[in-house]
């Protein structure tokens, strides 16, 4: 048997005797698919280091003596101060110990047990007072009651993370993970790099490459997996040089995680809302069915072409961003029913069913190629809450994309104004900054949205009228005249100002108005100004933006209680953009991937549709993502690769788009990649 250098017995006895410093003590427990950590508790730490360092030397040659461990640094970084050493295969674990200077020879005191799959010990506490500490770290293996140790490796010098930024990264240690019936989170012992970069394999040879996480990272989390399956991973750190190329550590061991089976179990989830089909939109083969969103784990869809109720089919189960389904294939004046439910999953993967939404009814076209979408129902208003300057009106839901509000102020058919559009999910609105005892009129329709962005309205609803409550103190009742209607006669813009100009008045003053979004809440004052004005420049706007601005006067009597006109009709007008004339297209929503099927030479995906101008389907190739085809147009849900090799395996993933008006792409995020292997 190897015996002890006088300095690590020195070592190992005087942490017998010292007064240890206790960070944490983890025991590993593995199997073939799991590593749980098991933290005992203060007292049991205690007692397992002071039986552990109480050492009876073996007297046999019965167990193997380790390798002296290499590499140790010591590193100080945002944590605290990190020692690295490369891992000993041929011994059980490690010993830490340290030392000050001042303090007698060879005075260490053990501070940390570890196992062999760790070669990463954190200081959280270290501070640049104390630099001048001296670290040792001591491989060993147990015999009988005894320790077989290696020599130790000494470490005095403690450098800067700065110092080591360009070079290659110790390699980092998964240490657990927890899982669901579609994902896994890994955690690992960081190491002082400029990042991450993680990797996944279905043990079908080829490692995918899941992307990049932060240095700061210590745990990811991987999504879109199957049930029940088991997932190989792998990691390595990077920093990166001068010139900013990434130099790698060595990968991790592979490490193997397992999604949950989502056997029966006890919900711990509420079902979600129930959802509301808001319009289809037709052509002579196909009909694509659009829902309003809840908050759910996803959608469950189901279609019938014949109206028995035994004729329902599974469509199937969608992401929670999926808001459409298309049925495809159809023949011209076809019937075709549909109806979703959402779904949220337990903590066994169960899923939880919210009520079906009412069967929605549509039929293909007669033969045209155009797309088609239906009006909604006409809407009925319920109810009027009155105050003396607002009232708030209610009416009933339809199924639609959303409604327009109507006010007229004076009762003449040409003074409708709208007061802008509201989401399908609003029954009520309040209408403010009213005359008391003064009488309205409203009225709102719903629209559904085509897939160029033009709206198909329903019929209006009744007009009603609404006369607002007069003041509650007669004595104190306005003597101000109303003043007329404001009419704005100019408008002009830079990139971040607006400029107003109206005609005069002989009013006691105006009030400005702005609105950024269209939205009829979102009207904010930006100015009042004396009744001599007759232009207002708003400033500090965004380039290229859309605004809307309106305009009333007012008068006051000697009270100071105002008499206001009515809103001039609203302007709209966009800011100047310093980019190029082509206007940004909103980035589409990701796409699912929700059915593969094979040939001998080929490969097929099926995936959900999007509001979007086309799709990117990527393949990966050489451990690179080649775009093979792109789709224009949103209707497309499948495409099929051919010219593969039998019996193997190969990953894809789509990317959504839309174009903008120069033509250019803006892209969605990634679908989920699915691997596919073809027939031998």
């Amino acid at each position: 048997m190897k015996k002890l250098s006088a300095a690590v017995l020195a070592l190992v006895m005087a942490a017998g005797s010292g007064t240890a410093l206790i960070g944490s003590a983890d025991e590993l427990d593995i199997d073939t698919n799991t590593i749980e950590v098991i933290t005992d508790t203060a007292e049991d730490v205690q007692r397992t280091m002071n039986d552990e360092l109480s050492l009876t030397l073996p007297t046999d040659d019965s167990a193997v003596t380790p390798d002296t461990p290499s590499g140790l640094k010591a590193t100080k970084t945002a944590a605290g101060l990190k020692l690295t050493w490369n891992k000993v295969s041929n011994c059980e674990g490690y010993y830490i110990y340290r030392q000050h200077p001042n303090g007698d020879d060879y005075g260490y005191n053990f501070v940390y047990l570890t196992g062999n799959d760790s070669t990463t010990y954190v200081w959280n506490d270290y501070t640049d007072s104390l630099r001048n500490w001296e670290f040792a770290v001591v491989a060993y293996n147990r015999e009988g009651s005894g320790y077989v140790f290696s020599d130790a490796a000494l470490v005095t010098e403690i450098i800067d993370e700065t110092a080591v930024s360009t070079g290659a990264p110790a390699t980092p240690v998964f240490t657990s993970y927890n899982k669901t019936y579609d994902a896994v989170r890994l955690f690992w012992n960081p190491v002082a790099c400029s990042g991450y970069e993680v990797e996944f394999n279905t043990n079908t040879g080829y490692w995918v490459s899941i992307g990049t996480v932060s240095s700061s990272s210590t745990n990811v989390r991987i999504s879109k997996l199957n049930v029940n399956t088991t997932y190989s991973f792998r990691m390595r750190a990077y920093n990166l040089d001068a010139s900013g190329n990434k130099v790698y550590s060595d990968y991790t061991p592979t490490f193997n995680a397992t999604t949950t089976a989502g056997k029966a179990g006890t919900s711990t989830v509420s079902a979600p809302a129930k959802t509301t089909i808001t319009r289809a939109d037709t052509t002579a083969n196909q009909i694509t069915y659009h829902w309003n969103a809840v908050t759910c784990d996803g959608y469950q869809v189901y279609y019938n072409t014949t109206g028995n109720s035994s004729d329902w089919k599974l469509a199937g189960n969608y992401s929670n961003n999926t808001t459409s389904y298309t049925v495809t294939g159809l023949s011209a004046n076809t019937n075709v029913w549909v109806t979703v439910r959402a779904f949220n999953k337990d903590s066994s993967g169960n899923p939880v069913y919210a009520a079906w939404a009412d069967n929605y009814k549509a039929t293909t076209g007669s033969g045209s190629s155009s797309t088609t979408t239906t009006a909604p129902a006409k809407v009925a208003i319920t109810k009027i809450g009155r105050s003396t300057n607002a009232f708030r009106t209610y009416w009933n839901a339809v199924a639609c994309d959303g409604y327009q509000l109507y006010i007229n102020q004076t009762g003449n058919s040409s003074d409708w104004k709208l007061l802008g559009s509201l989401s399908a999910s609003t029954t009520n609105y309040r209408i403010e900054g009213l005359q008391a005892n003064h009488d309205y009129w409203v009225t709102l329709r719903a629209f559904n949205k085509k897939s160029d962005g033009t709206y198909v309205y329903g019929a209006f609803a009744d007009n009603v009228k609404v006369t607002t409550k007069a003041s509650s103190s007669s004595s104190s009742s306005s003597t101000a005249k109303t003043p007329a209607k404001v009419v704005i006669t100019k408008t002009s813009k830079s990139y971040d100002a607006i400029r107003v100009n109206w005609n005069a008045m002989s009013v006691g003053g105006y009030e400005v108005y702005l609105n950024s979004t269209g939205n009829s809440g979102d009207w904010k004052q930006v100015a009042t100004l004396a009744g001599t004005a007759t232009t207002c420049r708003i400033s500090g706007l965004t380039q290229g933006h859309t605004y809307w601005v309106t305009i009333r006067a007012f008068n006051k009597d000697s009270t100071g209680k105002a008499a206001y006109g009515a809103y001039a009709d609203n302007q709209k007008i966009i800011t100047k953009s310093k980019t190029s004339a082509a206007t940004t297209a909103n980035k589409p929503a990701a796409t699912y991937i929700y059915k593969t099927s094979a040939s001998k030479n080929a490969v097929r995906l099926n995936w959900n549709v999007q509001q979007c101008d086309g799709y990117l389907v990527y393949m990966l190739q050489n451990n690179t993502w080649k775009l093979v085809k792109g789709i224009r147009g949103s209707g497309t849900y499948t495409y099929r690769k051919s010219g593969l090799y039998s019996g193997t395996t190969y990953f894809f993933k789509v990317k959504t788009f839309n174009f903008t008006t120069n033509n250019k792409k803006v892209v969605g995020n990634d679908s989920n990649i699915v691997s596919v292997t073809t027939k031998k």
